[in-house]
């Protein structure tokens, strides 16, 4: 299934097609200007709830009066994750914990999980089909680490990840974080340039190298078709790597240096993708390029 550093065929894209479209862009002002908010989901009823990293407060947002309010403070929330009764779960940083909190009731639940966390992803890959809350240690190395909780018994249970050192001995800095819907994983790390898959039901790895070397892979996102969506941080293009076939197509984006971020795709196909220098959001319909 692949070794890391393993040469990989790279597909020529065509050519990247802007939209003329009227857009309607609006922005509202973070409470604390010193905050970093560092990862946002919406709720059921449309509320977008925000993680102030610095400030250690989570948010939430009306998009529609642009009005904020606290939900009191939690110690440096990084990664946000909202399960299907509307509970959420929330990576503490340095902490080194998990925080269940249920807005319905107030109630908070916290959990130990031994290492500094970076993304979450939620699964019923458990026994059963029970639900785990998985994530990845981000400075881990010499192991690196990833692992997952079980909600209902508060076991935690880490997984050495055999990724190779890297040469100058320090972390392949573990990434992006997603789950397919086989509930396979699939994770990146930002300096060892790979895209990393781990099948939990037979618990077996596999490392796929990114054709562009020190790309930056960030975080990533998985179709409607199962393909996986890379948004390389460094290398200001956008890769896709088909689970089938094992290959990779990269994708050039306009405005240089722009660091892509994050991708989600959306239900429809579209990939949409954040960048942190550019003050853009890029829009790529794959079935139309």
């Amino acid at each position: 299934l692949g070794t890391p550093g393993d040469p990989l065929p790279v597909l020529t894209p065509p050519p990247f097609k802007l939209a003329a479209e009227r857009v309607l862009i609006t922005e509202y002002d973070v409470p604390s200007r010193r905050d970093l908010p560092h990862d946002l989901m919406p709720n059921a009823d449309g509320q977008i709830i925000v993680t102030g990293m610095n400030t250690s407060q989570m948010y939430t947002l009306d998009p529609k009066t642009g009005a904020w309010a606290s939900t009191g403070g939690v110690s440096n929330p990084r990664a946000l994750a909202i399960d299907d009764d509307g509970v959420w779960w929330v990576l503490l940083g340095a902490p080194r914990q998990i925080q269940r909190f249920d807005p319905a009731t107030g109630e908070t639940e916290r959990f130990d999980i031994g290492v500094y966390p970076h993304s979450i992803a939620l699964a019923e890959n458990g026994p059963n089909g029970s639900q785990r809350v998985w994530f990845n240690a981000h400075f881990s190395k010499e192991p690196e680490t990833m692992g997952f909780l079980d909600p209902t018994t508060g076991a935690v249970e880490t997984i050495e990840v055999p990724t190779p050192r890297q040469p100058d001995g320090g972390s392949t800095i573990p990434y992006g974080l997603r789950i397919d819907a086989d509930g396979v994983l699939w994770g990146t790390q930002l300096i060892g340039n790979r895209l990393v898959r781990y099948n939990p039901a037979m618990e077996q790895f596999s490392f796929y190298g990114l054709p562009t070397s020190h790309s930056g892979p960030r975080r990533p996102d998985i179709g409607p078709d199962g393909q996986i969506w890379i948004p390389e941080f460094a290398a200001g293009k956008l890769a896709v790597f088909d689970p089938t076939t094992k290959a990779f197509t990269e994708i050039a984006l306009p405005v240089p240096d722009a660091l892509r971020c994050i991708v989600r795709v959306a239900e429809d196909g579209v990939v949409w993708v954040a960048t942190g220098a550019a003050g853009a959001v890029l829009r790529f319909g794959p079935s139309s390029a």
